[in-house]
């Protein structure tokens, strides 16, 4: 007795076997493109948080809630905190990277001119395709930048409002510059009739003469021409 081949479903069932190994090749391609691009946005972090530091720690901590700037040159305080902010902007562009938290570290807590400041990032990824991660992937970037510091030094304004701006005690002049004040009483505008630059009471500059009679004057000829 002939058994009969049954063949119905065959076109289905290699369809499915041609179909899914290329469908989760698909699915892989697009995890790592979006995993690389998560990890070039963690990079990417780490720069605006080293460049935030190098200019945030040194500055005036009249903006950062520190008036005597006791915390100058510190990664603490509300210093910290811009920091973070300025690496959780970036984060931010990949909504699978966790914001918030302390994400950013640097390699010392306090920093002198000159010094090298490593900036380091961390961020939770949460995978597009959770079959190949189920628990995510913890991505982490650095970059090390020169710390240079402030060139001046501040002074202490009683009557600092924000957003006018502090004093400052330049290293290199020795003057302090204030919002209104008159430049002439640091010493660092000459006075009238200083240095032969001055202008005496007829308003001609100091130090210089008068063309005498038969005198050529600049400009002119004496010719009769």
């Amino acid at each position: 007795m002939k058994v009969r081949c049954d063949q119905r479903g065959v076109i289905y069932v290699e369809t499915l076997v041609a179909f899914l190994p290329i469908f989760v090749f698909f699915l892989g391609a697009l995890q790592v493109a979006d995993e690389s691009a998560a990890h070039l946005i963690v990079k990417h972090a780490s720069t605006a948080a080293a460049r935030a530091a190098v200019v945030v720690l040194p500055d005036d901590g009249a903006y950062y809630g520190d008036p005597d700037n006791q915390l100058i040159n510190q990664f603490s305080g509300v210093r910290r905190l811009d920091v973070e902010r300025a690496a959780d902007t970036i984060l931010a562009a990949s909504p699978r990277l966790a914001v918030g938290g302390p994400n950013v570290t640097l390699d010392q807590p306090a920093y002198r001119p000159q010094q090298d400041l490593t900036a380091t990032v961390r961020a939770h990824y949460a995978c597009f395709i959770s079959l190949f991660c189920p628990n995510g992937i913890d991505m982490g970037a650095e970059t090390r930048l020169v710390y240079q510091g402030a060139r001046y030094e501040y002074e202490f304004n009683p009557g600092f409002v924000e957003g006018v701006g502090s004093r400052i005690l330049r290293a290199t002049t020795q003057r302090s510059i204030d919002t209104g004040a008159d430049p002439r009483a640091a010493g660092t505008v000459p006075e009238a009739g200083s240095n032969g630059v001055g202008e005496d009471s007829g308003g001609q500059a100091s130090g210089t003469r008068p063309p005498s009679e038969g005198q050529a004057s600049p400009g002119r000829s004496t010719s009769g021409r």
